[in-house]
Parts: structure tokens; sequence; C-alpha cells
């Protein structure tokens, strides 16, 4: 079974581990060079309890999700951008659907009105998962 809860500092190793490949292998990530778990844990830190980090696990973590500033304009304040990443066990299981969906309902909790997903292209999952 599935389960969702907020990432903590732990989790750095599993995030760095999972996205790693989705920076060397492909451009989805935007970055160049994979991050290590203590930037990870840096980015989490500062991303405090304004932009959640999620994992989704069963009896280890499967995928994460996390929220971002979307733009630095005072107007956008109420607009984040969104990220998700799967583990390669996890692909194609629903996993990324249920952190998605949770993901979404905790921002509107928080009162975020807009979520902006990219997607580099080609990128069937994503296209899938959007």
């Amino acid at each position: 079974m599935i389960q969702i809860r907020r990432a903590i500092s732990d989790d750095a190793e599993f995030i760095a581990e999972t996205y790693r490949p989705y920076v060397e292998d492909h451009w989805a990530s935007f970055e160049l060079t994979p991050p290590s778990a203590e930037t990870i844990r840096s980015r989490m830190a500062a991303a405090g309890d304004q932009y959640p980090w999620l994992i989704a696990e069963d009896t280890t973590p499967l995928a994460y999700a996390y929220a971002s500033a979307h733009r630095t304009r005072a107007a956008y304040q109420t607009s984040v951008d969104t990220a998700i990443y799967c583990a390669t066990s996890a692909q194609g299981k629903g996993v990324g659907k249920a952190l998605y969906s949770t993901l979404l309902e905790v921002l509107t909790a928080q009162n975020y009105v807009m979520a902006f997903g990219g997607i580099a292209m080609p990128n069937d999952a994503s296209i899938a998962l959007h």
C-alpha cells in the first residue's frame, strides 16, 4: 500500500539517487550536474513549510514530488512550479499520479491557486501523468 508523507532530511539520499539519472540521461530536469544529497537537503531546508516536498513509499521510498516558487513578482505569490520524479521500479504503476494528487491537495490547502508543471519533450511518461 502506497503511503505519502512529507519528505525529511533523511530522504535526501533517496531523492539524489532517484534524480541522478534524470539529470545524467535526460534533459527534463534542466540541470547539467546531478546535485548531491547535501544539496538536496539545502533545497529542502530553503523550501521550509512554504513549498512542500513529499515522498511516496511502500516499505521503501518510490518517488518524490515538490513545489517551488513560480516567479518572483508579487502577483505570482499564489503560484508554484511542481516537479515529480519516480524511481525506475515505480514507473507506470500509479505512484506518480497518487503522489501528484496529494501534492496538489497540499498546495490547495496552502492557498496556492496555480501549479505549473513543465515538460521537456519528448517525455511520454510526463505527458501521460499531466
